[in-house]
């Protein structure tokens, strides 16, 4: 059992190796969200929460140049390592720039101007509260004018006015967006209404110009009656044609066929709920449940809903009411849709874990093995697959259809209860053997009663069960009750209950032979629909739709929790001693080693992990920013990676196969790793949220509260979680790689909360620190130097278990793919960063230091940080800039921030001294020069957009207007 265990174990820390979270590089993410501003000008919206830092942005040559052989260079200068017509340009934090393709000839092709757009916004600090103004459009020279102005004309209620402003500093850019309506700028009168008995009639405000009015109203009717008493009318097009009647541009009629008794009072509820014209729906009651629907642009205010009668108030609460069952019937559809499949998986479950061979071994070594229904042991075992299809028919039928077939099933319980109730009636009577009246016998009349209240039930449930009226259908029961009611022999009553059976059987036997060809025409119809989806969309988006209409990951979830549940149940069912705490792990370890030993109830576990990750990583973001964190979520957390992880664990474990005990022993380092994960997940969630509190003014002790008890749980727990593994196994090098993930969580939280705490000294000293960011480089190189040499260990143990154990290709795979992406790649980053930084040192010392005299020359701000300079260094292009941030931008780049210059160390200007100049210098008189801004302060531009849109995002439309320069 030993070496079983060390050779699961051994497949175990290979599979860590590649499902870990941290152990995976930190590569950089391709940017998902970036626009056209206008041609040549593209912007990508950084959010360092998803992306961190540094973000991939793919830019294009043209469509013209593809498969031709492009180079690309940064600022008309740098030349980069690309070639291509679609490439990948590296974007971190701020640094944008101007992109030019050539060709290898030197021909300038194009370009592309990449700018960065924050979600923290530096360039404008405060905005006005209110303010009016009107916008216009020249065409002439592609620019829009804003002034304030009495009125806005030429726009219609129904289209929003979307008013943006861009603002540009160097290459960053910010969005400031507001959206509103004519409506609330111009205020109509109020929609007339005229009741002549059944006819309503609603008309334009005599002051509104139509049909030049700045309101356009639609009006649409539709009556609706009880089921059951009349015909109910849809809103189909012949209808609307019988019964709207236009009389002019200003009215339109209806002419409903019942008498609305109520409609004298709709004038005082429209007039009391006429205060904001936007689209809204409104449900009228009658007295007798018939009603008349009215969508049209009737809204309410809520600040005057205290002055609404009891009647406008009962509607209005009848409309909530009526969204409310709409809502309520949808839930409760979605869970029958998940309840009712949840008995499918079950048999698919008891299927599998069914032995049918030794299920028949058994019978044959008992007395049962001469029954004739024995010698059709193979028909038993075609059966078995039968159930099978049964099963996977069960799973994917509508609902609609498995509601019917739940019915059915359950009528047909109903009448076999029936005949169990009339069998033990007549068996009674027979053992008691008394022919005379009921009345005279006590013991009788009780037997009858009973049997006849339970037979009455039986037949009234199957006749709501099966929607029908004729209850006589199901009442064969109570044959033999009338038999013995008219004092017929006990004799005879047997085979009046023997006749009822009968029939009640031939009346089966009827129901499934006139719905036989039932199943033969829905699998023709589901052949025809899913041939016709696969024709028209492909297999994927029939995969993706059946995912979507099963709900397959609740179903399996839910399926995985019943299980569970009798399993515990099962368990405390049969135990009257009181449990310890060390033997209630015991209990949940086996539970679910018990509740994952067939594929399905696997994948029920791996479900419920997935949701139960999710679960947790949104009550942290909950507790971090609250219902904000709702708003911009994000798609890396849900929980699905915690999933896969145990997936993949136990498929290359074996964990299936594994006896109980062992099972529970392996599921224990398995869920350990899950957890790992979580903790993982939570501080990739919570580290960037720490950092930005710490970097922004926010003075909201509860907020630093939050983020802080976070870090200090993250810090603790997986401490703990370590420790308390440690108690229970011998410490082995494979424990100490299983470990080190949660030993680098508790490590990383050390280091932000460092981080942290650097921040919050900062903002209370009057002058920034010099080395911050040096020290902040220093922390985060610590943290990734100690993932490195865990990284490099595994990597040294996988070696050796692949070289001196048991060789897999499997293992092999993973040790590879680990050794390139976390130990090779990781090592090429941080060497790259360490050159970056250190070249950027020796250039900044290379440069001289300005002097008091030539700082008071200069007069003016860093271009990079926008403070005061009491000291700064002196480029080679004459521009002035603190030693420290020009530190930070050359840590990305070797341009001069406002010239783009390459800014070289004085080694460097040695050595391109003694190169030659090239003879050919046309190329560069073709190319277009990058402007120079004359201060930082001419660079910050402006450009408003005024669109109307309809039902249309305003991200997704293209700007109207461009910048301007």
């Amino acid at each position: 059992m030993a070496h079983v265990l060390f050779t699961k174990m051994n497949f175990l820390v290979l599979g860590v190796l590649v499902v870990l979270p941290h152990a995976a590089v930190r590569s950089i993410k391709v940017a998902e969200s970036y626009w056209t501003l206008k041609a040549n000008e593209l912007v990508v919206d950084e959010d360092m929460d998803k992306y961190g830092t540094t973000v991939l942005v793919p830019i294009v040559c043209g469509e013209a140049f593809e498969g031709q052989k492009i180079i690309w260079k940064r600022e008309n200068r740098e030349e980069l390592p690309l070639q291509g017509n679609r490439v990948f340009v590296v974007v971190e934090e701020r640094q944008g720039g101007t992109y030019t393709c050539y060709s290898t000839e030197g021909k300038y092709l194009n370009h592309t101007l990449v700018l960065v757009q924050w979600r923290y916004r530096k360039i404008i600090k405060g905005t006005p509260e209110r303010g009016n103004i009107s916008c216009s459009l020249d065409s002439n020279v592609g620019s829009i004018t804003c002034q304030d102005h009495a009125y806005c004309p030429y726009a219609e209620e129904i289209d929003h006015i979307n008013l943006t402003v861009y603002f540009r500093s160097n290459y960053v850019i910010e969005t400031y967006y507001l959206q509103f309506r004519i409506s609330d700028i111009v205020r109509p009168d109020m929609v007339r209404f005229n009741m002549k008995r059944n006819i309503l009639e609603l008309q334009y405000p005599e002051s509104w110009s139509t049909p030049f009015s700045y309101f356009p109203l639609t009006f649409q009717w539709y009556p609706a009656y009880r089921p059951g008493r009349t015909t109910t009318f849809s809103l189909s097009e012949q209808f609307f044609d019988r019964n709207l009647h236009p009389l002019n541009d200003q009215i339109t009629t209806y002419r409903p066929r019942p008498t609305w008794r109520e409609g004298k009072d709709l004038p005082s509820l429209a007039s009391a709920l006429w205060r904001e014209h936007l689209s809204y729906g409104c449900r009228f009651l009658e007295p007798a449940t018939r009603y008349i629907a009215l969508q049209a642009c009737l809204t309410f205010d809520r600040r005057n809903l205290a002055n609404l009668s009891l009647k406008e108030l009962r509607w209005l609460l009848v409309l909530g009411k009526a969204s409310c069952t709409m809502a309520v019937k949808e839930r409760v559809e979605a869970v029958l849709n998940v309840g009712l499949r949840v008995p499918s998986i079950m048999l698919l479950e008891v299927l599998y874990r069914w032995d049918v061979s030794s299920f028949f071994q058994k019978i044959q070594r008992s007395s049962m093995s001469n029954n004739p229904l024995f010698q059709y042991k193979y028909l038993a075992l075609y059966l078995h697959y039968v159930g099978y299809i049964l099963s996977l028919v069960l799973l994917t039928l509508p609902r609609q259809r498995l509601v019917q077939l739940y019915l059915y099933v359950l009528t047909a319980l109903l009448l076999f209860a029936g005949h169990q109730i009339s069998r033990d009636y007549v068996r009674g009577e027979l053992e008691s053997g008394y022919e005379g009246p009921l009345y005279l016998e006590p013991l009788s009349m009780n037997r009858f009663t009973t049997a006849l209240i339970c037979q009455l039930v039986v037949c009234t449930l199957c006749s709501c069960v099966m929607q029908t009226k004729r209850i006589w259908l199901f009442s064969a029961h109570l044959l033999p009750l009338v038999a013995r009611l008219c004092l017929v022999p006990l004799e005879t009553i047997v085979f009046v209950n023997r006749f009822a059976m009968i029939f009640t059987g031939l009346e089966v036997i009827y129901f499934l032979a006139s719905n036989l060809l039932v199943p033969f025409n829905l699998a023709k119809t589901a052949y025809r629909e899913l041939a016709q989806v696969v024709e028209v969309y492909g297999l994927l988006a029939l995969g993706m739709s059946l995912w979507n209409q099963l709900v397959l990951p609740v179903l399996f979830m839910c399926f995985w929790l019943v299980l569970f549940a009798l399993q515990i149940y099962t368990y405390f069912s049969t135990r009257d001693q009181p449990t310890s705490r060390e033997r209630l792990l015991f209990l949940f370890l086996t539970s679910i080693a018990e509740c994952c030993s067939t594929p399905y109830s696997l994948l029920g576990l791996v479900f419920t992990v997935s949701f139960v990750a999710l679960g947790v990583l949104t009550l942290c973001k909950f507790y971090l920013q609250g219902y904000r964190a709702f708003m911009n979520d994000n798609t890396m957390h849900r929980g699905m990676t915690e999933g896969i992880t145990l997936l993949i664990l136990a498929v290359q474990t074996g964990l299936i196969e594994l006896q109980v005990i062992h099972r529970a022993f392996l599921l224990s380092i398995i869920l350990f790793i899950v957890v790992a994960s979580i903790l993982q997940s939570m501080l990739e969630i919570a580290d960037p949220i720490v950092l930005a509190l710490g970097a922004s003014r926010d003075k909201s002790l509860w907020k630093h509260f939050r983020a802080v008890s976070l870090c200090l749980f993250l810090l603790v727990f997986p401490a703990y979680m370590s420790y308390m593994i440690c108690q229970f196994f011998h410490m082995d090098f494979w424990l100490l790689i299983i470990i080190s993930s949660s030993i680098l969580t508790s490590l990383q939280v050390l280091g932000t909360l460092l981080i942290y705490v650097l921040f919050m000294v900062e903002e209370l000293r009057k002058v920034p620190m010099e080395n911050m960011d040096d020290v902040i480089y220093c922390v985060n190189g610590t943290y990734r130097m100690l993932e490195f040499v865990v990284a490099l260990c595994v990597v040294a143990y996988g070696v050796c278990e692949t070289v001196f154990g048991e060789w897999t290709v499997m293992g092999s795979t993973i040790v590879l793919v680990h050794s390139y992406y976390n130990v090779w790649l990781r090592a090429q980053l941080g060497w790259q960063s360490f050159l970056l930084r250190r070249d950027a040192v020796n250039k900044i010392k290379s440069l001289p230091t300005a002097s008091e005299q030539q700082l008071q020359q200069h007069n003016d701000i860093c271009s990079i940080c926008y403070q005061d300079m009491t000291s700064a260094v002196i480029t080679p292009c004459n521009h002035f800039f603190h030693a420290s941030c020009l530190k930070k931008w050359l840590y990305v780049q070797e341009a001069c921030p406002l010239c783009h210059s390459q800014l070289k160390s004085s080694a460097q200007r040695e050595a391109s001294m003694d190169v030659p100049p090239q003879p050919d210098a046309t190329i560069q008189e073709a190319q277009p020069e990058a402007p120079v801004p004359a201060s930082p302060s001419a660079e910050v531009q402006s450009v408003a957009k005024v669109e109307a849109e309809i039902n249309t995002p305003a991200a997704s439309k293209l700007p109207l207007a461009s910048s301007t320069d």
